[in-house]
């Protein structure tokens, strides 16, 4: 699942769609599945451009990766940013799809998302009536960023 992951990030989508496809012929370890939840949906989206995986997989493994128990579970960062990853991933396809069960994801696991997936999510889920001033506060968002980032790297 791991080399799934990094093949799609490393844009060897193909080849990570090979191995999802090797990975399906047997059961997924409950321990990995929101991993690979998010692996088929990156080659979904960027390989084959179908969103439906998005719906079925990604509310199942954000509820698995936010829940109370996995939260304070030994080992509970071992999948680090995945959460933001797979926000991000919802959100995209719900732009593009207009489907509207991605915005009740999002919504329902709000507080376990960063405010920059918060200011997405406002913005796009309704842009005639939400995206007023996130702009600005983007432009904000991204300077703090950029502030961490100088200072970490000092």
């Amino acid at each position: 699942t791991w080399a799934a992951v990094m093949s799609a990030r490393g844009g060897r989508l193909a080849y990570a769609a090979e191995l999802l496809r090797e990975l399906r012929r047997g059961p997924v370890p409950e321990d990995v599945a929101p991993l690979f939840a998010y692996a088929v949906v990156y080659v979904d989206q960027s390989h084959h451009v179908d969103f439906a995986s998005s719906f079925e997989l990604l509310p199942g493994a954000l509820e698995a990766l936010t829940s109370r128990n996995a939260l304070n579970a030994p080992g509970a960062t071992a999948f680090g940013d995945l959460v933001e990853q797979m926000a991000f991933k919802l959100l995209l396809a719900s732009a593009y799809t207009g489907d509207p069960r991605g915005w009740d994801v999002l919504e329902r696991h709000r507080e376990h998302l960063s405010p920059a997936v918060r200011l997405c999510h406002r913005a796009w889920a309704d842009p005639p009536r939400t995206a007023h001033g996130a702009e600005t506060e983007l432009r904000s968002l991204m300077a703090r960023v950029a502030a961490h980032r100088e200072t970490a790297a000092a």
